[in-house]
C-alpha cells in the first residue's frame, strides 16, 4: 500500500531520471541565500548599507529509501540520486527540480553532497548478494544560476571609411588592407569620384568603402 504524496519527495533530473523517495527525519532547511547586503565603510560617517544581491540559496533535504513495508531492496533509487550529484571532467552534474512540501518551491538545483546516514537496513539475497532495503540520507541542495555568457556580435559588413595613413597611399593598397584584394581598388574609385590619381593619396584623407 502506497503512502499518499504528501509523504514523499520527487527528484526529477535533467536529463530524464526521476527518483520518487520518502521524506526523512525532520522538515527541509534553508541554509543559506538569505540577506545579500553589505556595509559600505565612510570615513568619519556612518556607514552604507547597500544592497549587493544575495546568494543563491543552500537547502537541506532529509529523505528516507525505505524498501521494509514492501520487501523491495532500495539500490537502484540510490544509485539514481547518486547519478544526480556527479559529473564528469568536461560534463557538469545535472540539473534536479524538487517536488514536494519544501520552502522554495519552482526553484531549479545542483546536488552538493548527499550524507548517508545510520538508518540502514542490510539484506542478502539468494546468490549472496547485499543490498540495502533502507538508508537514510541529508541532501544538500544549492540553488542554480545560469551563467551569464557575454554575447560578442561581429559587425556583417566592413568599415565604411578608411583614412590614408601617410602621402602617396594608393587605392590599390586601400583595397588591399580593407578587402584582402588590391584587384578591388575600382570598386573604391567609383565611390569616391573626388580622386583624380588613384596611386597619390593624401595622409589623413577619408576614403568611402562601399
Amino acid at each position: 500500500m502506497s503512502l499518499p504524496l504528501r509523504y514523499y519527495y520527487t527528484f526529477r533530473s535533467s536529463k530524464g531520471s526521476t527518483v520518487k523517495v520518502l521524506r526523512g527525519d525532520g522538515p527541509p532547511k534553508i541554509v543559506g541565500g538569505a540577506g545579500g547586503w553589505d556595509v559600505v565603510r565612510r570615513p568619519r560617517r556612518t556607514a552604507l548599507t547597500q544592497w549587493v544581491g544575495r546568494e543563491p540559496y543552500r537547502m537541506d533535504v532529509p529523505i528516507l529509501f525505505d524498501g521494509l513495508r514492501l520487501q523491495e531492496g532500495v539500490e537502484n533509487d540510490i544509485r539514481l540520486l547518486n547519478q544526480m550529484s556527479l559529473g564528469f571532467d568536461y560534463d557538469p552534474p545535472p540539473t534536479i527540480t524538487v517536488l514536494g512540501a519544501l520552502p522554495v518551491n519552482g526553484a531549479t538545483w545542483v546536488i552538493e553532497n548527499i550524507d548517508w546516514g545510520d538508518e540502514v537496513y542490510w539484506r542478502q539475497s539468494a546468490q549472496g548478494r547485499y543490498f540495502r532495503q533502507r538508508q537514510d540520507a541529508l541532501v544538500h541542495l544549492l540553488q542554480y544560476q545560469a551563467e551569464a555568457r557575454l554575447k560578442i556580435t561581429m559587425p556583417k559588413s566592413l568599415p565604411n571609411e578608411f583614412i590614408v595613413p601617410r602621402d602617396g597611399f594608393t587605392l590599390r593598397e586601400v583595397a588591399k588592407n580593407m578587402y584582402g584584394d588590391g584587384d578591388r581598388w575600382k570598386e573604391i574609385q567609383k565611390a569616391n569620384t573626388g580622386i583624380r590619381d588613384p596611386n597619390k593619396l593624401r595622409k589623413g584623407q577619408h576614403i568611402r568603402v562601399p
